[in-house]
């Protein structure tokens, strides 16, 4: 025995059923050991990250499984509002641009990346004029785009 150059186990692991696991360093193991878990192979996971991408994935509606859509871009905005005003200026963005924006938005970016990527192109102020005496408010601050990013407010 003492002539061979090469354990005698790894030569026999594929007659006796024994694992060769390169992480222990190359030591041979019994097969059916601890099975340790894989997270990322988890269907909650899967659908979760698919979610996150836009992609379809399978959530609930009252505790129903249901297939959720793809995400689209909606259509550019044609109100009659946005065509007569001088402050909203929604047709200055190309679908090329939006279409860019919006797959680097669902396909690249995880939500913490997401918040962090909206924060500049957006301008918060209060609302200017409050026409009911309640004390609680429907709507807390306005919300514009910012014409930092190289448009003008929308």
């Amino acid at each position: 025995m003492s002539q061979y150059l090469f354990p005698l186990f790894l030569f026999e692991s594929e007659e006796q059923g024994v694992d060769v696991d390169s992480s222990c360093g190359g030591e041979a193991h019994l097969g059916g050991g601890r099975k340790r878990s894989n997270p990322e192979t988890w269907n909650v996971n899967v659908q979760k990250r698919r979610r996150m991408r836009g992609q379809s994935y399978i959530g609930r509606e009252k505790k129903e499984p249901a297939l959720k859509e793809t995400r689209q871009m909606g259509k550019a905005c044609q109100s009659a509002a946005c065509q007569k005003s001088s402050k909203l200026h929604c047709t200055q963005i190309d679908h090329w641009k939006r279409e860019g924006i919006f797959k680097y938005f669902w396909e690249k970016l995880d939500w913490k990346e997401r918040k962090i990527y909206i924060k500049p192109l957006v301008e918060v102020s209060s609302v200017k004029r409050r026409r009911t005496g309640a004390e609680e408010f429907r709507r807390s601050a306005s919300i514009f785009l910012s014409s930092s990013c190289g448009w003008q407010k929308a």
